[in-house]
């Protein structure tokens, strides 16, 4: 739980600097400089114990700098809809680091889920972009979805998907049903995505 509260005011400080003043942002996480660290440092806490009591033990902190790690993700792409390959490709990485220490046999499998995270929403980027001639999906949606195959595996990435489109589309629906739709604005699909991640990760069976 320390180590999550640690790590959600370290992906605070990042989300308020990395951008910088003149990123165009969205919306608005905690308003003020002081409240972002607060809710955010009590989301790792939150993370952290959430992982502690699903998971005992060692994997407990690998919980907590995932869950840290795809709240600052979050963050990013709600307010400027900017998944940043410095932090998206290391997760790729760490998820496969990670399934190689835990469980090498299962390394293959995580591999393949990686490639085919990646190119399933780069090819769905595509074509949109062919189709509709204008972005529908970022890269750094790519590479999330490559980050979530790399840590649970090919045969768990559809449920990440599936919960991410049901989280988004779960939120359009509120939003138009208060008439509070902006038809302009995208979809920060990158959060939707983490949420899925994060929620299978903790909860798929442990043979998967």
């Amino acid at each position: 739980m320390l180590s999550g509260a640690g790590l959600g005011w370290l992906a605070a400080k990042a989300s308020a600097q990395m951008p910088g003043k003149d990123a165009p942002a969205w919306t608005a996480i905690g308003g003020g400089s002081l409240s972002r660290p607060l809710l955010m440092t009590l989301a790792g806490a939150g993370a952290g114990l959430w992982a502690a009591i699903v998971h005992p033990g060692p994997v407990s902190e690998i919980g907590a700098l995932l869950g840290a790690w795809l709240m600052l993700l979050a963050v990013l792409d709600a307010e400027y809809l900017w998944l940043p390959l410095p932090l998206t490709a290391p997760l790729v990485a760490v998820g496969l680091i990670v399934t190689a220490a835990g469980d090498p046999k299962a390394l293959v499998g995580h591999a393949i889920g990686a490639g085919a995270g990646y190119a399933a929403l780069w090819g769905l980027a595509f074509l949109y972009r062919r189709l509709r001639r204008r972005d529908g999906l970022g890269g750094g949606d790519a590479w999330l979805a490559g980050a979530a195959g790399a840590w649970i595996g090919w045969r768990d990435l559809p449920t990440v998907v599936l919960i991410a489109a049901g989280a988004a589309l779960a939120w359009v629906a509120v939003k138009a049903a208060r008439r509070k739709l902006d038809a302009g604005r995208p979809i920060a699909f990158g959060l939707y995505l983490a949420i899925g991640l994060w929620l299978v990760w903790l909860y798929r069976p442990p043979a998967a």
